[in-house]
């Protein structure tokens, strides 16, 4: 008989076994009782039904940030005061001006030789006008406001100026400036100032209304280590250029010698030694 068939055999015992020893585990159920006929019948306590569940109540709208329009009757329109609220330099920029401020600016130092200096011309409403500058010497005045448009010149007869009068402007409260641009020709403190010409026509054409500006000082010194690369410069510059001469002279004369000695052999070469013999 083969071990397989022995094998299957004892694996369907075993599985047999196993059945009856789950039934014989389980045994008969239990009956049940049947009530007798004298005690009554109690009906089971009925289980409690679940508690309804409360309404969810929905949060009220929230209150909106916007302002409700404020209707205005005619008459509480009519009950607010018509006088206008009192105005201040500050806040009219575009008022007609009983004066002109002017602010002139200038460079306080300025080197010999350099770099420009600047003359600065602003005219236009005093609350309006510029920040000082460190670097800058400052004069003020006012001028009658006699013309709407100007022409303003750089009073700087000790300096080179560029340019030497402006454009034609139109004045406005805000404010206006104009730059010159000056060039020192010697050292020292000079004074400096502008003089605004007024007019009443847009080209300023016409007569003209001067007012001249306060003046304020500029001091030039002598630049002496620019001085002196410069004057290096110039030594370098000179001697290239002498040298440059010298050398092409001597080169000149070497090669007017050569050609005289080896004249001979040139005559040779080219055919015009028959007149020697």
């Amino acid at each position: 008989m083969p071990l397989s068939y022995i094998f299957i055999s004892g694996l369907r015992v075993i599985g047999l076994l196993l059945v009856l020893v789950t039934l014989v585990a389980c045994g008969k159920p239990e009956p049940v009782a049947a009530p007798s006929p004298s005690e009554p019948m109690t009906p089971a306590p009925a289980e409690p039904s679940p508690p309804m569940p409360e309404p969810i109540m929905s949060p009220p709208p929230p209150a909106s940030s916007k302002p409700e329009p404020i209707i205005l009757q005619p008459h509480v329109i009519a009950n607010y005061p018509t006088t206008p609220l009192p105005q201040t330099k500050a806040n009219e920029p575009n008022a007609k001006l009983e004066f002109y401020h002017v602010v002139v600016s200038g460079s306080k130092h300025l080197q010999l030789p350099g770099n420009k200096g600047l003359l600065n011309v602003w005219i236009g409403n005093e609350a309006f006008k510029p920040a000082p500058v460190s670097t800058m010497n400052i004069a003020e005045s006012d001028i009658i406001a006699a013309g709407a448009y100007a022409l303003v010149e750089a009073n700087a007869p000790d300096f080179e100026v560029s340019p030497v009068t402006s454009k034609c402007l139109l004045l406005h409260p805000s404010g206006v400036d104009v730059k010159f641009y000056l060039t020192a020709k010697n050292a020292g403190d000079f004074i400096v100032s502008a003089t605004v010409n007024l007019f009443n026509t847009e080209n300023c054409s016409g007569p003209a209304i001067p007012k001249t500006a306060n003046t304020l000082s500029v001091n030039v010194v002598v630049n002496e280590a620019l001085i002196d690369e410069q004057r290096k410069q110039g030594f370098i510059d000179i001697f290239w250029a002498k040298a440059t001469e010298f050398w092409a002279a001597l080169l000149a004369l070497l090669f007017g010698v050569l050609l005289f000695l080896v004249r001979k052999h040139l005559k040779k070469w080219f055919g015009y030694d028959q007149s020697d013999s």
